[in-house]
């Protein structure tokens, strides 16, 4: 722009300056919108990341209680299965098994 006007002979004049501030406004201006819109990108997927990031703890956790109910549940099945072995272990004269049936005895 200052070009165009150097070349048309003007030299600082009032419409020169008037024109300057004018498309310095006008840049001013779509600077303030490119920051605008990157600010609200980045919050925006900051938001999203956050979001993702509770849901995946959240699954996380689920699985977790999951594996631990399942754990828990096969060792009481586990020791059920050892309550039921006891009595055979014990007649067949097999010293473990006849400590581990007088246990509660003591």
């Amino acid at each position: 722009m200052l070009s165009q006007f150097n070349a048309n002979g003007a030299f600082g004049g009032t419409a020169m300056q008037q024109a300057m501030s004018q498309s310095n406004q006008d840049l001013a201006g779509q600077l303030g919108r490119v920051s605008s819109n990157l600010r609200n990108a980045d919050y925006d997927r900051q938001s999203q990341l956050a979001e993702s990031g509770l849901n995946r703890n959240s699954q996380l956790a689920d699985s977790y209680l999951d594996r631990q109910q399942a754990a828990w549940a096969q060792g009481q099945a586990n020791r059920q299965v050892a309550a039921g072995m006891i009595p055979g272990l014990n007649d067949s004269r097999y010293d473990a098994g006849r400590a581990l049936g007088n246990i509660g005895a003591m």
